[in-house]
């Protein structure tokens, strides 16, 4: 069954489609929509916490030496250890002050990022996983997973990975051409990464991940396809390929690369698609939107078991329902709502110096969001739901009537179908799988200049 009324063309619609802006959809409700907490709804979650069920944990390090151009992250630029030490200090502090309320925890998954994680030292690092495994209790095959920069791991880092029970690296690699690397101030050859890569298997960390982009100021097709093709070399487990972002009204010092040749909307597609093909042609299977895995993969795996999950790091294996984040900006995800902690440095440690909430904003979530939530999960996941099933799930009586409406020029298009209560992106639909998702957003407005390109 198809549902469509609209006589636009596939061609417009295409074009239509890679132009627009829409949430990336880690988490519905988008982290936009984020406000205002009273000081006490922090602390009064977290008590709620089943204790019986694991959860995730997340660390954020907000340090870099180096900015790149294309960053979008939260992070800070330090050429002194100081502030660094002085942030784990208050981290630290942190996680005592939430274990103080939640009590033990059963830990099944740790990702530490940032900014990058590999701006603390060994001893730091050590000290902190430490103070972690004393306050909570890992599962025995729990993933700890750090986010790594080549450029600033050395062997006693590695060292502190290894005892400090890491299972998987994430190296941050982007683009292997120099010119692109000279143009985003990131310049870090194949042969450094080949033998950071190394350096980890040989450790014992033999889970690796590689972060490549798409979309940055100089690259082409076949620039993108050199680069993904040095990337099978490093044999890696899995592949995230993300398209840059570029929000410059946003990230102030993005601007700098304005004054570079960078892909339209339709030649970040072909980018997209050129890697995909280098990718699934040499033994990964695409899971969702932006990554790849290996066909043994914990990854690849529970796509087969339609347990594959979505958060702010990007696809997991991970089952825990509730995620906390530890750090400056990081955000939680607990069966009440979302709470992101502040952004601002005093702030965090003015909240730890009077044992307050060090909550920022954040939203609670009705069965609505959590149903629509489930929604986009399943299309970005799957590109497939039954609408009936997962309305039934939270005890909601809709027919989706106004979501399919919207939907019409993708149903005239070929770009999804309906099949009973079951709604399917087709093949050529994947890449506006956002677009779709976004039909099933009741906080979207008009005005989403803010979002970054939905291809």
């Amino acid at each position: 069954m198809n549902k469509g009324t609209t006589s636009i063309t596939t061609q417009d619609l295409d074009q239509r489609l890679q132009s627009q802006r829409v949430p990336r959809y880690t988490s519905y409700p988008p982290a936009t929509e984020f406000a205002g907490l009273p000081p006490e709804t922090q602390q009064n979650w977290l008590t709620e916490i089943n204790k019986d069920l694991p959860v995730s944990l997340y660390i954020h390090i907000p340090y870099c030496d180096q900015l790149c151009w294309f960053c979008g992250c939260f992070t800070s630029i330090t050429h002194r250890y100081e502030p660094v030490a002085k942030y784990l200090d208050l981290l630290i502090q942190e996680i005592e002050w939430v274990h103080s309320i939640t009590g033990n925890l059963r830990v099944s998954h740790l990702h530490m990022g940032g900014g990058s994680p590999t701006t603390l030292s060994a001893k730091d690092f050590t000290r902190l996983l430490a103070f972690i495994r004393e306050k909570y209790s890992f599962d025995a095959n729990a993933e700890i997973a750090v986010e790594i920069d080549p450029r600033t791991i050395d062997d006693s880092k590695i060292r502190a990975f290894v005892a400090s029970g890491v299972t998987r690296a994430s190296l941050g690699v982007q683009d292997f051409s120099l010119p692109v690397q000279e143009a985003v101030n990131r310049i870090q050859p194949y042969s450094l990464v080949e033998i950071v890569t190394n350096k980890l298997r040989d450790s014992g960390i033999n889970k690796i991940n590689l972060d490549l982009m798409y979309g940055l100021p100089l690259q082409t097709i076949d620039s993108v396809i050199n680069t993904a093709q040095q990337a099978l070399t490093l044999a890696a487990d899995r592949l995230a390929v993300f398209g840059y972002a570029h929000v410059p009204w946003m990230r102030k010092h993005q601007c700098v690369l304005d004054e570079f040749p960078m892909a339209d909307p339709t030649q970040r597609l072909q980018m997209f698609n050129a890697m995909k093909k280098v990718f699934t042609e040499n033994g990964y299977e695409t899971i969702g939107i932006d990554h790849f895995a290996r066909h043994d993969d914990e990854l690849t795996k529970s796509l087969h078991a339609r347990t594959l999950r979505r958060n702010f790091q990007g696809y997991t294996s991970d089952q825990a329902e509730t995620l906390i984040g530890f750090g400056l900006s990081s955000i939680s995800s607990l069966s009440q709502g979302y709470i992101q902690n502040t952004l601002k440095l005093q702030d965090y440690k003015k909240a730890l110096q009077e044992n307050t909430a060090i909550a920022h904003r954040g939203i609670a979530i009705s069965q609505q969001d959590k149903m629509r939530r489930t929604i986009i999960s399943e299309l970005m996941c799957f590109y497939n739901v039954d609408l009936k099933q997962v309305a039934n799930q939270y005890s909601l009586d809709t027919g989706f009537e106004s979501e399919l409406t919207k939907l019409a020029p993708f149903f005239d298009a070929g770009l999804v179908s309906l099949d009973d209560t079951v709604l399917l992106i087709t093949n050529n639909g994947r890449p506006y799988v956002r677009t779709v998702c976004a039909a099933f957003d009741q906080y979207l407005k008009a005005d989403s200049s803010h979002f970054s390109l939905a291809v």
